[in-house]
C-alpha cells in the first residue's frame, strides 16, 4: 500500500516536470518563430539572448548590479513584513484601532505603485530609496490584509474550546491563532515575493542607473533588445531561485510545524 502511494507520487512528479518542460519548449519554439519573422532589433534570436546572459553572469560588475537589486528587495521586503505583522496584531487586538487603521491600509493597497514611485522620487530623490519604499508599502498592504482576514476567519469553535479550558490570551495566540495563520502567511509570502521582484526593478528603471533596472535602461538607450530580454530572464530566474529557497525552508520545518501544531496541543490539555 505504501509502495503504491510512493509510486503514484513519483509518477505525479514526473508528470508535472514533463508539463513544465513542454511549457518551456513551447516558449522557445514560439520565440524562434518570431525571431525568423522580425528583425533582431525587435525580436533577437535565442542564441543572441543566451550569449547576452553569459556575458552578464561572467562580468563581475554586472553581477554586482544583480546583488544590488537583491539587497534593495530584501530591505524593502523585510520592512514591509515586519510592519505588516505588527499592524496585524494591533488591528486584530483592538476593534477600535481596527476600524480606524484597516480602511487606511485598504486605501494604500488601491493606490497604484507608479503613484507611490512618483511620490517617493519627490520625497527621497533619484536614488535606490524609492525602490525600497514602494516594495515595503506593497508588501505591507498585501501581507497585512491577508493576515487580518485570516485571523478574522479563524474557526470560532476553537476559540470557544480555549475559553472552556480558561486559556489566557497569550496561549490562545500561541496555540490557536498563530498556527492558524501559517497557510495565509505562506500564500501571501509567495505573492509578495513575485510582487516585490517586479516592483524593485520597475522602480530602478525609472529612478536610478544602478541595479538590474538601471542596466535595462542602459540597454534601452543603446537599443540592445537582446540585453533587455536577457536581464528579464535573469529577473525571472531570481524569482524562481528565491521561491525555491522559500520552499526548501518550508520543507526543513515540517517536523517543527508538526510538533508545534500537534504535540503542543497535549500541553494545552494538561493545563
Amino acid at each position: 500500500m505504501i509502495q503504491k502511494i510512493l509510486e503514484e507520487k513519483f509518477q505525479m512528479k514526473i508528470f508535472t516536470l514533463t508539463n513544465k518542460i513542454l511549457s518551456f519548449l513551447l516558449i522557445i519554439i514560439f520565440w524562434f518563430i518570431l525571431s525568423k519573422i522580425y528583425p533582431p532589433v525587435v525580436v533577437p534570436s535565442v542564441s543572441q539572448v543566451w550569449e547576452s546572459i553569459k556575458v552578464i553572469l561572467l562580468d563581475t560588475t554586472l553581477v554586482k548590479e544583480i546583488l544590488t537589486t537583491i539587497i534593495r528587495l530584501f530591505i524593502g521586503f523585510s520592512f514591509g513584513l515586519v510592519f505588516s505583522i505588527v499592524f496585524s496584531l494591533i488591528i486584530t487586538h483592538s476593534k477600535f484601532l481596527g476600524d480606524i487603521f484597516y480602511p487606511i491600509i485598504e486605501f494604500l493597497q488601491v493606490v497604484p505603485p507608479i503613484s507611490w514611485l512618483i511620490l517617493a522620487i519627490l520625497w527621497l530623490g533619484l536614488n535606490g530609496k524609492p525602490a525600497i519604499l514602494i516594495v515595503s508599502i506593497s508588501i505591507f498592504c498585501i501581507m497585512t490584509i491577508s493576515l487580518v482576514n485570516s485571523i478574522n476567519n479563524i474557526d470560532k469553535k476553537l476559540l470557544e474550546v480555549a475559553d472552556v479550558f480558561h486559556l489566557t490570551k497569550f496561549k490562545k495566540w500561541k496555540y490557536i491563532i498563530v498556527p492558524s495563520l501559517y497557510p495565509a502567511f505562506e500564500t501571501a509570502l509567495i505573492v509578495c515575493l513575485g510582487t516585490g521582484v517586479k516592483l524593485v526593478v520597475m522602480a530602478e528603471v525609472l529612478t536610478i542607473d544602478s541595479g538590474i533596472g538601471g542596466q535595462i535602461t542602459n540597454a534601452r538607450i543603446n537599443i540592445e533588445t537582446e540585453m533587455v530580454i536577457a536581464w528579464s530572464v535573469i529577473i525571472v530566474g531570481i524569482y524562481f531561485i528565491l521561491g525555491g529557497i522559500v520552499k526548501c525552508l518550508k520543507k526543513c520545518q515540517l517536523i517543527r510545524k508538526f510538533w508545534y501544531q500537534s504535540l503542543l496541543a497535549k500541553d494545552i490539555m494538561k493545563n
